[in-house]
């Protein structure tokens, strides 16, 4: 047995040394080509460095398998096999194309949703939704109940009154039944039914408000998104020059005023980074709380631009479609209100005999009318059910007026950021650009003093700031007019 071990070992030594060389090598490549962008802290480097730990800590681990556990595995179950050759160069290969698909898993594993696919969550999770759709099936099973006509009745009578042919009294066993004419069943269903139909309109007024509420959150994240990139792009700029006025300082060619100002400058930039963190976190949060799905998740880094303006026309708007399917049911109501004017009818039939020998079976038949003769009560119903159709017909005016003005203020105010980032394409991003680049050039080459050159990083900053306001603003207005609500 000890032999048989250390032959084992040897073949295992000699495995992971033919195999050392090539894979080792290639590993350190791949591992190398991707170290930049895992320390990188330059602007866009938060999206890079995720990925380019998942490639690194791919390939680290690859290489420790391919290394070491797969010779022992080799070793122990192929042992009376002689030792293969050095990897070859399609093993190389595909160990490299394996790593890549390991990467592209992990990367999926991260659960990067796109705002269509958070949208589409939201509407199939959320409890609010899902509760009115109960409520709309609950409408729905609650139309056959329209055609209720009431409980047949049964009795048993037993009356010393009620005297048979043959001196003794009957006992009589009967039941009878209430109606209403045809039309009041008809009146009630089609209640039901209008019930239903604005139940339905409220499920899209409430899916219109989640669909706005979620891009509002996701656009609103985005916005803090490239905020974050834009005070990183300034944090290395003021990290360079906390670094470079700290050496000047000790060969004493600056004073302690730029020295602490650099320092000041960079720890302020990074408070600002740490804030749009927590913004961003708390925009997560509230996403969260729309989607109810209780999984980790990251929305989809998109290019942050206007979004298309897709306003619903004021006559076709889903407000005013629920207040028409409001009116529909005051006017079902009326009508019901009004049938109970009707008289209604009973039915009965009874069958009657004694316990004497030679008793006989009696029955018989009685139909009855109920007419309403006190109708001040359901003449007050009546006049109610009109005086509620005349303040739902009210209230929809009211609505349809209020969305009128409401949009006539928002097209206003998208017109005013249009020209704001209008400017800031047609000029401000260059002039930002050329603000850097000219303010840069000129303190390295002594033109203007460092405080001049902060000044100028931060007119820059100042434009590209206002450009990300102009547009998150833009972006919340279009979809306040594409989902016009309350």
């Amino acid at each position: 047995k000890a032999h048989g071990m250390d032959n084992l070992y040897k073949r295992i030594l000699v495995g992971t040394q033919q195999r050392l060389r090539p894979v080792l090598l290639t590993a350190m490549a791949a591992a190398m080509g991707f170290l930049p962008m895992a320390i990188s802290t330059s602007a866009g480097a938060e999206v890079q460095r995720p990925l380019a730990t998942v490639v690194v800590g791919g390939l680290i681990s690859a290489t420790f398998l391919t290394l070491v556990v797969l010779p022992v595995l080799y070793a122990i179950f192929d042992r009376k096999r002689k030792p293969k050759k050095r990897m070859s160069g399609l093993s190389i290969f595909l160990f490299i194309v394996f790593a890549a698909v390991g990467m592209q898993n992990n990367l999926h594993a991260q659960n990067v949703l796109s705002l269509e696919q958070v949208t589409e969550l939201a509407l199939e999770n959320n409890a609010g939704l899902k509760a009115q759709s109960l409520s709309i099936e609950r409408s729905r099973q609650l139309i056959p109940a329209g055609g209720n006509i009431g409980n047949t009745g049964f009795y048993l009578g037993h009356d010393q009154n009620n005297i048979a042919e043959n001196g003794k009294p009957l006992t009589v066993l009967g039941v009878q039944q209430g109606f209403q004419l045809p039309s009041v069943y008809r009146a009630q269903k089609d209640l039901n039914q209008k019930k239903v139909a604005l139940e339905e309109q409220q499920l899209k007024l409430d899916e219109r408000l989640v669909r706005k509420e979620v891009a509002s959150i996701y656009y609103d994240i985005l916005y803090w998104e490239n905020v974050k990139q834009n005070y990183q792009y300034l944090d290395s700029l003021y990290r360079q020059m906390s670094n470079a006025a700290s050496r000047r300082f000790e060969l004493g060619e600056t004073n302690y005023l730029e020295k602490l100002t650099a320092e000041t400058k960079q720890k302020e930039i990074a408070i600002l980074v740490q804030q749009c963190d927590d913004r961003i976190a708390s925009s997560n949060r509230a996403l969260a709380q729309w989607l109810q799905t209780g999984e980790s998740f990251q929305i989809e880094k998109i290019p942050f631009q206007p979004i298309d303006v897709n306003a619903v026309a004021i006559t076709n708007h889903p407000a005013l479609e629920w207040y028409k399917a409001a009116e529909a049911v005051n006017a079902g109501m009326l009508e019901v209100e009004k049938k109970q004017l009707l008289p209604h009818f009973q039915v009965e039939y009874f069958l009657g005999t004694n316990t004497d020998a030679d008793a006989l079976f009696y029955n018989g038949f009685q139909v009855g009318v109920g007419i309403p003769l006190w109708r001040k009560s359901l003449q007050a119903n009546i006049k109610a059910a009109e005086i509620n159709g005349l303040i739902v017909t009210q209230q929809a005016s009211n609505e349809r007026i209020r969305l009128q003005e409401k949009q006539g203020q928002l097209l206003a105010q998208l017109e005013s950021f249009e020209k704001a980032l209008r400017f800031y394409e047609q000029e401000g991003k260059q002039l930002a650009q050329q603000i850097i680049m000219t303010s840069g050039k000129s303190y390295q080459e002594g033109e203007i003093d460092f405080l001049q050159y902060i000044l100028s990083l931060e007119n820059a900053n100042s434009i590209d700031k206002n450009y990300l306001d102009n547009l998150i603003q833009y972006n919340q207005t279009v979809l306040e007019l594409n989902y016009l609500m309350n």
